[in-house]
């Protein structure tokens, strides 16, 4: 009966092979959501520079109202430091959404500025900077964001592609360790 479990070599091999499908994973998925907020660390930044210069928050918050659910534009929030909205290029559902009040903390324990994924609802997620701008009277915090959509779709095929690898690869170790063994007891038998 012990002949049909795979030698030790292939329990080493199977261990690395896994750890290095889970590894590939786990750098390309966090290099994909890592790289969703590039453009929004840039607008965030450039809009709280901006108000805190005393630009008025209709030269910063596009006029243009964008749904958070559908479109894959970047919104541009500014609230106050009690996180009562000022502007708010997104709605969902009509309304304009707020971050959970703890952003505003966070952002100023992590030194003024935060990234973080932030889901209003169901189905609907972003890729979120919150930035800090000191103005005369005061703080404002300026978010900026853009769906995930694209972002989760690129992670998922990458998840189909490395599980697929890992499939081919268990099906290459099945098929060495057992033909090997299957060679040995061919032969054993013809030479009896």
């Amino acid at each position: 009966m012990h002949r049909l479990f795979p030698p030790l070599w292939w329990y080493v091999l199977l261990i690395i092979s896994s750890g290095m499908c889970l590894l590939v994973y786990a750098a390309v998925q966090q290099n994909y959501r890592q790289s969703a907020n590039d453009p929004q660390v840039q607008l965030a930044q450039s809009a709280a520079s901006l108000l805190s210069s005393g630009r008025a928050l209709n030269q910063i918050v596009p006029a243009e109202q964008i749904d958070m659910a559908t479109s894959l534009v970047p919104y541009i929030m500014v609230f106050g430091s009690d996180g009562s909205v000022l502007a708010s290029s997104a709605t969902l559902n009509g309304t304009v959404p707020t971050p959970p009040r703890g952003v505003f903390s966070s952002t100023e324990a992590r030194g003024g500025e935060d990234r973080f994924t932030w889901q209003p609802q169901r189905g609907v997620r972003s890729a979120a900077v919150v930035v800090r701008a000191r103005v005369a009277d005061g703080t404002r915090y300026v978010l900026v964001g853009r769906s995930l959509r694209e972002v989760e779709s690129r992670i998922s095929s990458l998840g189909l592609i490395v599980f697929a690898a890992w499939c081919c690869m268990m099906a290459l170790l099945c098929s060495v360790a057992y033909s090997g063994r299957l060679v040995r007891i061919f032969r054993r038998r013809t030479s009896i």
